[in-house]
């Protein structure tokens, strides 16, 4: 895809974009909010991996248990940061000895019915917004923190950092996934508009609109995650790129679209080239 504009402080003046070397017509007031809505631009997800109904919402949290945390048999498991508690139940049924799911609100999936494959000598999964239930259990086996930095506010992240530490002893692995604000959904606004970078393109009234939860606005993610994390010995540290598609690989080469992240995050353009194809990070934590 290429836009073709000559103005980049005017981006009314869009005139067509090219797509697959074809010149394909938009109105001549077109702006950058109505060229990502429209139907040309990319997914940032594959809309069939997007968690859009509870089946798919727990398929996933069983693939994050089994895949990501890995063999939880006979281990005391903490989500912190467990939402709707799902990953809290499924580390239950996946063999854990105890489950804690620990968040600051309490979800309304909480109180449902558990899961009819568990044995009736099986503990429940516990799931709590006090965290003197949370230590009752400490120290844990594994303590997940699963798309949770990114969505804590910088005035808490050290207090909610704490709360991990205490919860640890020295044989305790922290797995930590995080989702960077500069990835290519991580806005989240793909429940709403599935468009790639388009947090990083609409205008802030737009963006507002198609935001369901709270990001914090993270640009330059490995160096803040390392700040984050200097509490922990870091024993691992994956960045995961997204599979960029051609589409997706030219609109990263546009001078139009570059000019406008960079504008928006405030870095050079080669530093956005690292950062931008960085769909998300993983790290395994210690406490020191």
């Amino acid at each position: 895809m290429k836009i073709k504009t000559t103005d980049i402080d005017n981006i009314n003046k869009i005139s067509c974009i090219e797509i697959n070397n074809i010149d394909v017509s938009i109105k001549a007031d077109a702006n950058i909010d109505e060229l990502i809505e429209s139907r040309f631009w990319p997914e940032a997800i594959p809309s069939a991996l997007i968690a859009s109904d509870d089946a798919k919402v727990r398929f996933r949290s069983k693939t994050i248990i089994r895949s990501y945390v890995g063999n939880v048999t006979g281990k005391k498991i903490l989500d912190f940061g467990c939402g709707n508690g799902y990953c809290t139940r499924e580390a239950i049924s996946a063999g854990a000895a105890i489950s804690v799911g620990y968040d600051i609100k309490r979800n309304d999936t909480w109180d449902e019915a558990q899961p009819s494959n568990l044995s009736p000598a099986v503990i429940d999964p516990i799931l709590t917004t006090d965290f003197d239930e949370v230590l009752k259990y400490a120290p844990y086996d594994i303590i997940l923190m699963y798309d949770v930095v990114d969505h804590i506010n910088p005035n808490e992240i050290e207090d909610a950092i704490s709360k991990v530490i205490s919860a640890c002893d020295y044989k305790t692995f922290v797995k930590v996934r995080c989702h960077p604000w500069t990835s290519i959904h991580g806005g989240h606004t793909y429940e709403k508009l599935n468009r790639a970078y388009g947090h990083l393109l609409l205008s802030d009234e737009k963006l507002e609109t198609y935001q369901s939860k709270y990001v914090n606005k993270i640009t330059r993610p490995m160096a803040t995650y390392k700040k984050y994390f200097e509490e922990f010995t870091v024993l691992n540290t994956v960045s995961h790129k997204s599979l960029i598609n051609n589409e997706l690989n030219g609109i990263l080469k546009d001078k139009t679209i570059i000019d406008m992240i960079e504008k928006k995050l405030g870095g050079d353009k080669e530093w956005q080239s690292m950062v931008l194809p960085i769909e998300f990070v993983d790290y395994l934590l210690s406490r020191k």
